[in-house]
């Protein structure tokens, strides 16, 4: 069979190729059982392809392709890292504020309580909804995981400095953000934490 040179790769120097990454591929035999993946790094792509090769729950997180100069830094690791372990911190970080009074930390945290308890009742509403996230959300922690990454998406998609898909993180299957996103309950939430940490002109109004 004849390729052209423009359907020729390099395996020598072409990442998809490289023997020292990680691939959707190795992870085949892990997925015997349920399984969340949360994928982050330039070569994120690879993982889109993940799939049920054994008729199990899988549910892939993606971070974002791109993030604003502003908030590249090595002290604070990844974003969306620190959105999964620390949604409150995060939001901080994303309105470039470095101390929080008690009073805005405890405000923050109940806005965010509230706002994950209605990402819970749109999801499990919704009929869009992939059944593989609705097996996996049965765990409580996996629940909370995939609660945050969907808030996650929606602060991104309503703050300034995020404005094309590329700085949003996705899914597979699909967790529906834009049904998500688009419930005036959570953008409501959304301002509320930034009005609480006196940022709003940072996000979009609802």
């Amino acid at each position: 069979m004849h390729f052209s040179h423009k359907n020729t790769v390099d395996l020598k120097t072409s990442s998809r190729y490289s023997v020292d990454l990680i691939h959707a591929e190795d992870l085949n035999p892990f997925l015997r059982h349920p399984t969340l993946l949360v994928v982050e790094g330039e070569d994120r792509s690879f993982f889109n392809s993940t799939s049920a090769v054994f008729r199990q729950p899988v549910v892939v997180l993606l971070s974002p392709k791109l993030i604003p100069h502003t908030l590249k830094s090595e002290k604070i690791g990844s974003l969306m890292t620190l959105f999964l372990h620390c949604p409150m911190m995060a939001i901080a970080l994303l309105c470039n504020i470095d101390q929080i009074s008690d009073t805005q930390w405890k405000k923050g945290l109940a806005i965010i309580k509230g706002l994950l308890a209605e990402i819970l009742t749109i999801i499990s509403c919704s009929k869009s909804i992939h059944s593989h996230v609705v097996q996996l959300m049965d765990d409580p922690f996996i629940r909370l995981i995939t609660l945050r990454f969907c808030l996650f998406s929606a602060v991104l998609q309503m703050h300034t400095a995020f404005k094309t898909e590329d700085y949003y993180p996705t899914s597979v299957p699909d967790l529906r953000f834009a049904e998500i996103c688009s419930k005036p309950a959570v953008k409501r939430g959304i301002v509320d934490i930034a009005n609480t940490l006196e940022s709003v002109v940072l996000f979009s109004a609802p």
